[in-house]
């Protein structure tokens, strides 16, 4: 078998335009890739299934309140969705845990049904281990479950396929000195360590024979620097993929998906696909043997916007962070990613002239103030009106801005119906816009998101035709308005783009069937 099928991933082929890019190094960047040539928008640039996956915990907080995902499928499990049916001597049906929820016939864990324990990414990876040395669940950390769970599928993986820590993982970034000197990544790493333990443990508690020992001991799994190591290389590199429709989160890492460089202002987007996991087994025609449906998700990068030879591709790491403001964009890349970013926006005091940033200077209430220095979390912040040139603390500005993130936040807490909340939300919309906020600053951008969000489906709903009239007009105001900020820092081809288009399209067809009722 390659060293795909054996890994559990399923087999097919993976589309690597290497035609197309070149892979550098440097001591800034690490490991990165530049184009080769020129190549157009809405090129495929990478279509690639990955090394290791599996679900991702659903909350970074240390607590062993969590969901329950599927180790095959990474689809969350809702006690109680599943049948408990009996056996045929009426006895309540031993798959069926006491909370309603559906366990691996071999290996006692939660999956969703009988196709999913089947799966290979499960079923030849820790379900072997699990009911081999008689593994019980849950393990000693319900948090972080997953990731623990993953590192164990990596080290499986790294025993079939002794060269690929020589040749591939050792020279991932890691982040192994910055984290170690972060109090809740030295507690998260201690967490999966001892998960992984727990996993292992029977081989040394428990009487199993010489065979089974001998084919389980697992690369590294006495070294905890090299371990810890693999935990930063799987937390710096891996992707996240996140279907709401089908409820499946996944933390996938893929062999030449790691190499590109992370840009707040990229020349290429990025997608995962895991809706593959809905399709149904089938049977062959033959015999009748069941045939398991592929359930590998599979990363696409395409350039975004036109590309010129020698340019450095880059993807965003983050999608749900892109238009976040660059102070809090760099605070949250500094706790996840552990780098500071300094791409051409990042060091751009008005980003990309967009002014995302930007609120009015307490002093001329004229101009904006800009930060002197974007990628210190410590510069001072000058107005831009030349006349006036204020210096304001940063401290200043981060309290300003948070008392509006406070009040955008209590909206959402008070758990009020779609048109109440819309209503307040555009109350603070008009507050703050081009007054004390640049009309782009990205608190503006989070409530206008939140109000499309809000009206996309109901602009139908209103009883009253003329405030049915005002929800129309208010969805194409914003849609417009994300649209513009889209144009310069996420533009060209993306799902973002395409999303406020299909938007646009729903306004044209609105405002073509209110011209027609207005002729009539």
């Amino acid at each position: 078998m390659d060293s795909a099928s054996s890994s559990g991933i399923e087999d097919g082929d993976d589309e690597i335009n290497s035609l197309y890019f070149e892979i550098r190094y440097s001591s800034d960047f690490g490991r990165y890739l530049v184009a080769k040539e020129d190549i157009d928008e809405k090129t495929l640039l990478l279509s690639e299934k990955p090394l290791v996956y599996g679900p991702t915990d659903d909350k970074e907080l240390a607590t062993d309140t969590v969901f329950i995902f599927c180790l095959a499928c990474c689809k969350q499990i809702f006690p109680g969705e599943v049948d408990s049916g009996q056996t045929s001597n009426g006895d309540a049906n031993p798959k069926i845990s006491e909370n309603n929820l559906y366990n691996c016939s071999r290996c006692g864990w939660p999956v969703c049904d009988s196709m999913c324990e089947r799966t290979p990414i499960h079923s030849e990876n820790e379900c072997k281990i699990f009911s081999h040395l008689h593994i019980p669940y849950p393990p000693p950390h319900k948090w972080l479950m997953y990731k623990s769970v993953i590192l164990l599928r990596l080290l499986l993986l790294m025993k079939r396929e002794p060269a690929l820590w020589q040749d591939f993982l050792e020279k991932l970034e890691h982040h192994t000195d910055t984290r170690k000197n972060k109090a809740n990544c030295v507690r998260a790493d201690e967490v999966v360590l001892e998960n992984l333990q727990y996993f292992i443990q029977s081989m040394k508690e428990k009487e199993v024979s010489r065979k089974i020992a001998r084919k389980y001991r697992l690369p590294f799994s006495q070294d905890k620097d090299v371990l810890q190591r693999l935990i930063g290389v799987l937390n710096v590199n891996a992707f996240c993929a996140n279907n709401l429709i089908t409820k499946r989160i996944a933390r996938c890492m893929f062999r030449t998906g790691s190499l590109f460089a992370h840009s707040c202002a990229p020349n290429c987007s990025w997608s995962i696909e895991i809706s593959l996991f809905d399709k149904k087994p089938r049977r062959r025609p033959k015999n009748g043997s069941v045939i398991l449906p592929k359930v590998t998700p599979q990363i696409q990068v395409y350039s975004a916007i036109p590309i010129k030879k020698g340019e450095i591709i880059t993807i965003p790491y983050s999608t749900r962070h892109i238009f976040f403001g660059t102070l809090k964009r760099q605070i949250s890349m500094e706790s996840v990613g552990h780098f500071i970013c300094k791409c051409r926006r990042c060091m751009d005091a008005t980003e990309l002239g967009t002014f995302m940033s930007s609120i009015r200077c307490f002093k001329c209430e004229i101009g904006f103030l800009l930060s002197s220095d974007p990628t210190s979390d410590d510069a001072q912040w000058i107005c831009d009106n030349c006349e006036c040139a204020s210096i304001c603390s940063v401290g200043k500005v981060v309290y300003f801005v948070t008392k509006i993130q406070d009040q955008i936040d209590r909206v959402e807490s008070k758990d009020l119906e779609w048109f109440d909340e819309q209503r307040e939300l555009q109350v603070l919309f008009d507050k703050y816009y081009g007054k004390e906020l640049h009309e782009n600053h990205y608190l503006l951008h989070e409530i206008s998101t939140k109000l499309v969000d809000l009206l996309e489906d109901r602009l139908n709903e209103h009883e009253d035709e003329e405030v049915q009239n005002t929800l129309q007009t208010r969805f194409a105001f914003h849609v417009k308005y994300l649209l513009k900020l889209a144009n310069v820092i996420l533009p060209g081809f993306n799902n973002y783009q395409e999303q406020l288009k299909s938007y646009v399209e729903e306004i044209q067809n609105i405002e073509i069937v209110q011209v027609e009722a207005n002729t009539d």
